[in-house]
């Protein structure tokens, strides 16, 4: 639970809270575990490629929870 500071994770657990049930009662708990782990390890590689190694969070997971509850 790598972070930048208090309000980051504290931000970065709301919008799980708010967007991960959302999502979980549409789907399952399966696919959503599926669907954070995966956009988990995308968003990071991708951030350590395309920006730097050095950073921490939760947030590419809450992008791409945004995004599919948007396009849903």
């Amino acid at each position: 639970f790598l972070h930048f500071g208090l309000m980051h994770i504290v931000f970065n657990a709301m919008w799980l809270m708010d967007l991960g049930p959302m999502v979980e009662r549409r789907k399952g708990s399966l696919w959503l575990l599926g669907f954070v782990l995966i956009t988990a390890i995308a968003s990071n590689f991708a951030q350590a490629y395309f920006v730097s190694p050095s950073f921490g969070g939760f947030s590419g997971v809450n992008y791409g929870l945004i995004g599919y509850a948007w396009i849903i």
